[in-house]
């Protein structure tokens, strides 16, 4: 008998396994005025395949395996203190993705957000703003398509969290 597995052509077969190395670093600033917070981070890392490239029986997508630079940065601006009536945030994220032998990936986003407390542990919550549209490019970037989210939070303690949120993305509701 022979496995559905034979030849290693499975998700599962060994040669399906891929060794890789990842390094990378992430400074981070943060810094509290009298009522707002500011949070700024970067993250420059790396990927290595370190696999032979002359296996002929893996499944497709193990042949995509490509090095690559991958880099991401995030600053925000929000009020401070969670048991405020009324809290804010604006923020601005970017990650980009230089692979060694296929094309690249790029994706922004800007927005606001902000949340009123209902109860001790009840919050509305609602953000928006602009993001790159992936269904139109993914190594573009840009802030080409509206976003938006509104939803409850429930917080009962510092600890646990629960949002939930309905809205659109470039995808779809």
């Amino acid at each position: 008998t022979r496995s559905s597995n034979y030849g290693g052509m499975g998700v599962f077969g060994q040669s399906n396994l891929s060794e890789m190395a990842t390094a990378s670093v992430s400074p981070q600033l943060f810094h509290d005025f009298r009522d707002f917070r500011l949070d700024a981070q970067y993250t420059y890392g790396r990927v290595w395949f370190l696999d032979n490239k002359d296996i002929t029986d893996q499944v497709i997508f193990s042949l995509y395996e490509d090095d690559s630079i991958d880099q991401q940065a995030l600053v925000s601006i929000r009020t401070r203190g969670d048991d405020r009536g009324t809290t804010g945030r604006v923020f601005y994220e970017w990650q980009d993705s230089d692979f060694e032998n296929t094309v690249g990936y790029r994706y922004e986003r800007a927005g606001a957000e902000a949340g009123l407390r209902l109860s001790r542990t009840l919050r509305f919550v609602g953000d928006g703003g602009m993001e790159s549209d992936l269904d139109e490019s993914t190594v573009a970037g840009g802030l080409d398509s509206v976003f938006w989210h509104a939803g409850l939070e429930w917080r009962p303690d510092e600890r646990t969290t629960l949002d939930a949120r309905y809205g659109e993305r470039f995808f779809g509701d």
